[in-house]
């Protein structure tokens, strides 16, 4: 069905995950679904720990967030840390709106993305970690839902930094205001009924704020944004809902 088609977009955009059907023919339609995929990879994320923790071969909460995180990774193929790389690569390594961009579409990481790699990582698993500790394992499912609306978001409020084609320009191109209003419902809902209308409405407060000003700073360097940027923003958002949100 073609109002599915978008669903299945997302799902082979943001995760590793085999989808039948056709892709949209427009991608922006698929951005609708990505709260939803968040959702389902979160899910995932806790079915695995309930295993985890049925099982009881892991000593304690770091070592099965430390699987959770490789888990995540993969199921997402790293994508959106690849994009984090490239961004704090060009945002570090490169001194003008050009030369950001060029550095962004080079495939190789350098050391500011290499580091930047490392802190998201060692950041998600004390956020993940905190999570299992406190007995709030919902949280993750608040963490992937929310970072997935976040590029949404970016999307929806910026434009294409490029002049040319790229991976993102497609998504971004066909994004509007608009777009936003079923992601945000659908992304509500979903996170209230795990976490809370409490905890969902610090959640909501917390990725906006990140999200916002994120974007404002990129729109600042590059003049708009790219795919790099979704991912770092999706990133970013993911590793501080996980840590400051694992303890309410």
């Amino acid at each position: 069905m073609y109002i599915l088609s978008g669903l299945t977009t997302a799902f082979r955009t943001l995760t590793a995950f085999p989808s039948p059907g056709n892709e949209s023919p427009v991608p922006g339609k698929s951005l609708k679904w990505f709260p939803i995929v968040g959702a389902v990879l979160g899910a995932l994320t806790i079915l695995l720990y309930g295993v985890l923790d049925a099982v009881a071969v892991l000593p304690g909460a770091g070592a099965q967030a430390f699987v959770l995180l490789v888990f995540l990774t993969l199921a997402t193929r790293g994508l959106h840390i690849d994009g984090l790389a490239d961004w704090a690569d060009a945002f570090w390594g490169g001194y003008t709106r050009e030369r950001c961009l060029d550095i962004m579409k080079d495939s190789n990481i350098g050391t500011f993305g290499a580091v930047a790699v490392g802190l998201l990582l060692l950041g998600k698993w004390i956020g993940l970690g905190a999570c299992l500790s406190n007995g709030q394992p919902q949280i993750i499912v608040l963490a992937t839902v929310m970072s997935r609306l976040v590029q949404v978001d970016l999307a929806s409020c910026h434009s294409y930094a490029r002049s040319g084609s790229g991976t993102g320009r497609n998504f971004i191109d066909s994004a509007t205001l608009k777009t936003l209003l079923f992601p945000v419902v659908t992304a509500f809902v979903i996170v209230a009924l795990f976490t809370g209308l409490q905890t969902t409405i610090w959640a909501f407060i917390t990725a906006f704020i990140v999200g916002r000003l994120f974007g404002a700073w990129c729109k600042y360097r590059l003049k708009g944004v790219t795919g790099d940027v979704l991912g770092a923003g999706s990133e970013l958002t993911e590793m501080i809902l996980l840590l400051v949100l694992a303890g309410v």
